[in-house]
């Protein structure tokens, strides 16, 4: 059975915090430039945060560096996250977010990158909006920097700064 609009949209970020670009790639649809840019954006932070899981595997083995697989998006959020469909378009809301557009494609939803950019760009550039997509890009790398330098005592310890440099990055959204 596909993802809903919603399963898509908790998807994406919990594929982001995993360091699943392909997970990530798979749920968005990018059919111009701008959106191909931004695509590249977010699948580029997956990229980041997988630097984090390998550093982690490194450190502390692959066992322990699984309790890095947890949601960030927990199942009540996206319950009760607001789902408005119309034929093959939908429009996914959290609480306090602006709503996020979603195309049917093939008989799946996709995350509609073009219809994001024009709802998030108001006033600001591609590039700008681009750059605050990438913003967690820097901090993984360090934090995985970190970790290689043994920072760290134990999962958890990574687990708390990954989510804080993946969610801080999220609060100026």
């Amino acid at each position: 059975m596909a993802e809903s609009p919603r399963q898509v949209l908790a998807g994406v970020m919990n594929a982001t915090f995993r360091g699943d670009a392909e997970g990530v790639r798979s749920r968005l649809l990018a059919q111009d430039e701008s959106s191909q840019r931004l695509a590249k954006a977010m699948v580029d932070v997956a990229l980041a945060a997988q630097q984090v899981r390998q550093a982690t595997v490194d450190k502390f083995g692959a066992e322990e560096a699984r309790k890095l697989d947890v949601d960030v998006v927990p199942p009540v959020v996206i319950a009760s996250a607001v789902e408005q469909i119309d034929n093959d378009r939908a429009t996914v809301k959290l609480q306090g977010r602006n709503g996020i557009a979603f195309q049917l494609v093939d008989g799946s939803w996709k995350m509609s990158l073009a219809e994001v950019i024009a709802q998030q760009s108001q006033g600001r550039d591609l590039n700008e909006l681009i750059n605050q997509t990438r913003q967690p890009v820097l901090r993984f790398a360090e934090l995985a920097r970190q970790v290689n330098e043994g920072k760290f005592a134990n999962v958890e310890e990574v687990m708390a700064e990954l989510a804080q440099a993946f969610f801080g990055s999220q609060s100026g959204k």
